[in-house]
C-alpha cells in the first residue's frame, strides 16, 4: 500500500473499531479484506470525519474538559501498530481484527461511561433514580449478546462455520472448516468445504489431501488418490496427503504399494502411530507376518485412542495366531478386552485360539459371551459363526449365519460364510448359489478370489466345468497370483485334455511354489502328455529332488525314460 491508502486505512480502521465497541453486532473472527483506493470518494470521508473530531476534542477541551481528549489519544497510540502503517503478516487476511483493540477500547469504554456518570450527576432527581435501571437493561442487552458471541467458540465446526459465514472469502477458514468437518465424520459437508478450499487455495497441499480424506471417506478411491497425489505435487514432505494416500492405496486392497506409502510417511516421522499401524495392516494382509507384528507393536508403543489401541491389540493377536504364538496372541487379546470389555471381537479371536490349542471349553465360552454382548449385531454372530466353521461344527455354524441373515439379508459375508460350509458339507448345489449370491452382493470381497475357487470346486463336483471354469478365470482376474486359483484350473484343464493351457498353469504355478514336489510332477505330467519328454524328465526329477517318496514323480519319469529309450532305437 502507498502511503495515502494507509492513512485511508488507518482512519477507516479506528472509526470501525469505535463503532464495534459502541454497537457490538456483526462481529467476525475474520473480517473481510477492505478494497481501498485513493480514488474512492467515500474512503476520504473517515479521514475527514477523524480529523473533525480531532479538532472538536481539542477546541472543546475547556468546555468538556481534557479526559475526552486524552482517551481519543490513548486509543489512537494504543492501536497505531496495527493501523496499517507497518505491515504485518495478518494484513494479507483482514486490515482488522477485534482482538486487536482489547487494550485501546479501554479508553473509549472510560470516555462514555465517565460521560454518561458526569451527565446522571446533572439530570433531575426523579431521572438519577431511573439511571441504575437504565445502566442494568444495557447491561442485560450486552450480556446476552456477549453470550450468544461466546456460542461460536463452542467447537471447531462452529467457529469456522462462522468465520465463512461472515466473511466468504476466508480462504484458509474453509481448510481449517473441511478438517474440523472430517474429525466431526460430517463428510459430505467436509467434501464441500474441501472442494471450496482447492478452489480458493488451488496451491495448498493440505486442502487436496482434505479433499483427498473426504472422498476416501466416501469411497470415491480413485477421485482420492488423484487429489492426494496433486498435493504431493505441491509438497511432497507433506505427512497427512501422504498418510491419506497410503490409506487410499490400502482401502483399494492395493497392499504393496501401500505398504511402500506407510513406509514414505515414516521416513518424515518415525514416530506416526497411524503410519506404522496402517503398515502392520497392509503388511498382515499380505501375509507378511513377523513384519506386520513388529509394525502393530510399535503403534500400540506409540500410543492411540482407545478405540484404535483395542483395534490394534486385535490385529496383533490375529497376527501372532498366524506365527502360531497362541499365548502371545491370547494376551494381546486381553489387552484389547480390557480396553473395550464390551467388544466382542476379542471374545470371538480368543476363541479362535483356544480351538486352535484344543480347549474347546473355553472356546464356546468365549462364544457365548460374545453373543451375549450384542445379540442382535451381524459382525459379531458372523464372527462366532466363523469360529464354528473352523471347529468343523457345521451345523451349529450354518444355523448362525441363517442368525445374521435374519437380522441383515443383505450380509454378503454371511453368504460367503454359509457357502463355504455348504461346500464342505459336500452341499454343492446350496454352495455354488450361496457362494454366488456373495460375490453378487460385493464383488469385491476381500476374499472374492477364494470364493470362486470354491464356487468353481462345486461346479465341477456338480458335472459343470464350463461354469467353473469362468469361476477360476474370474479368481485369476482378481488375484493372478493365488496359487490355489491357478492349480485348480489347471487340474481342470489338464482333466480336458487341453495340455497346453494345463502346462501354462503349472508352470505359473511352479513361479509361484517353487518348492512344491507336487507342483512340479504336474508340469512333468503336462508336458509328457504334450510330448515335450526331455522336458518331462526334467521336471519329474526335480519333484523327485524335493520329494523322493513322490509316486507320480516315480512313475512319471519312469516311463518318460522308456519312451525316451524307445525314441533312440528308432
Amino acid at each position: 500500500y502507498s502511503l495515502v491508502e494507509r492513512a485511508l486505512i488507518a482512519a477507516r480502521a479506528l472509526w470501525f473499531y469505535a463503532g464495534k465497541l459502541l454497537w457490538p453486532t456483526d462481529l467476525a473472527v475474520i473480517y473481510p479484506l477492505w478494497d481501498i483506493r485513493a480514488g474512492d470518494p467515500s474512503a476520504w470521508a473517515y479521514v475527514l470525519g477523524a480529523a473533525a473530531l480531532a479538532a472538536l476534542l481539542w477546541f472543546g477541551r475547556r468546555w468538556c474538559g481534557p479526559a475526552p481528549l486524552a482517551g481519543a489519544l490513548f486509543y489512537a497510540v494504543t492501536l497505531s501498530p496495527v493501523l496499517g502503517f507497518v505491515d504485518y503478516g495478518y494484513m494479507q487476511f483482514s486490515l482488522v481484527a477485534d482482538r486487536f483493540q482489547y487494550i485501546a477500547g479501554i479508553a473509549v469504554m472510560a470516555v462514555f461511561i465517565g460521560g454518561a456518570a458526569e451527565a446522571a450527576g446533572r439530570l433531575p432527581e426523579a431521572a438519577r433514580k431511573s439511571a441504575p435501571y437504565l445502566v442494568a437493561a444495557v447491561l442485560v442487552v450486552l450480556g446476552a449478546m456477549t453470550w450468544r458471541q461466546a456460542g461460536i467458540y463452542r467447537d471447531n465446526v462452529t467457529f469456522f462455520s462462522h468465520i465463512v459465514s461472515h466473511n466468504p472469502d476466508a480462504r484458509d477458514a474453509y481448510l481449517n472448516l473441511a478438517h474440523a468437518l472430517l474429525k466431526a465424520d460430517r463428510n459430505e459437508e467436509a467434501l464441500a468445504a474441501a472442494r471450496t478450499a482447492v478452489e480458493k487455495r488451488p496451491d495448498s497441499a493440505s486442502a487436496y489431501s482434505n479433499l483427498g480424506l473426504a472422498l476416501m471417506n466416501q469411497d470415491r478411491l480413485d477421485e482420492a488418490e488423484k487429489s492426494l497425489r496433486r498435493g504431493l505435487e505441491l509438497d511432497p514432505r507433506h505427512k497427512d496427503a501422504r498418510q491419506n494416500l497410503a490409506e487410499t492405496l490400502r482401502k483399494q486392497q492395493r497392499y504393496e504399494a501401500a505398504a511402500e506409502a506407510y513406509k514414505r510417511v515414516l521416513k518424515l516421522d518415525r514416530r506416526r502411530a497411524l503410519a506404522h499401524a496402517g503398515l502392520g495392516i497392509a503388511l498382515f494382509r499380505l501375509k507378511r507376518y513377523e513384519e506386520a507384528a513388529a509394525s502393530l507393536t510399535m503403534a500400540i508403543s506409540l500410543g492411540t485412542d482407545l478405540q484404535t489401541a483395542g483395534t490394534l491389540h486385535v490385529l496383533l493377536g490375529q497376527t501372532l495366531q498366524q506365527l502360531g504364538r497362541l499365548e502371545a496372541a491370547a494376551e494381546q487379546l486381553h489387552r484389547a478386552l480390557a480396553l473395550n470389555p464390551k467388544d466382542s471381537r476379542p471374545l470371538v479371536e480368543l476363541a479362535n485360539v483356544r480351538i486352535r490349542q484344543g480347549r474347546p471349553k473355553e472356546a464356546n465360552e468365549y462364544l457365548e459371551r460374545a453373543r451375549e454382548l450384542n445379540p442382535r449385531d451381524p459382525a459379531t454372530l458372523q464372527n462366532a459363526a466363523e469360529a464354528l466353521r473352523k471347529q468343523k461344527r457345521y451345523a451349529e455354524a450354518i444355523d448362525g449365519y441363517h442368525a445374521v441373515l435374519d437380522i441383515d439379508p443383505e450380509y454378503a459375508l454371511a453368504h460367503a460364510g454359509l457357502g463355504h460350509t455348504q461346500f464342505e458339507m459336500k452341499r454343492h448345489e446350496e454352495a455354488v448359489a450361496s457362494l454366488t449370491r456373495a460375490l453378487t452382493m460385493e464383488p469385491n470381497l476381500r476374499t472374492a478370489d477364494s470364493l470362486h475357487v470354491l464356487a468353481g470346486r462345486s461346479l465341477q463336483e456338480l458335472g459343470r466345468p464350463g461354469e467353473a471354469a469362468e469361476h477360476y478365470e474370474r479368481a485369476l482376474e482378481i488375484n493372478p497370483r493365488s496359487p490355489q486359483a491357478v492349480d485348480r484350473f489347471a487340474m481342470l484343464r489338464f482333466g480336458q485334455k487341453r495340455y497346453q493351457e494345463a502346462f501354462d498353469l503349472y508352470r505359473t504355478l511352479a513361479e509361484l511354489q517353487p518348492d512344491s514336489a507336487q507342483t512340479h510332477s504336474n508340469l512333468g505330467t503336462s508336458l509328457f502328455y504334450l510330448n515335450r519328454l526331455d522336458d518331462a524328465r526334467r521336471s519329474f526329477e526335480r519333484a523327485l529332488a524335493l520329494d523322493p517318496t513322490s509316486k507320480t514323480a516315480q512313475v512319471g519319469l519312469k516311463e518318460v525314460r522308456r519312451r525316451l529309450e524307445l525314441r533312440k532305437e528308432e
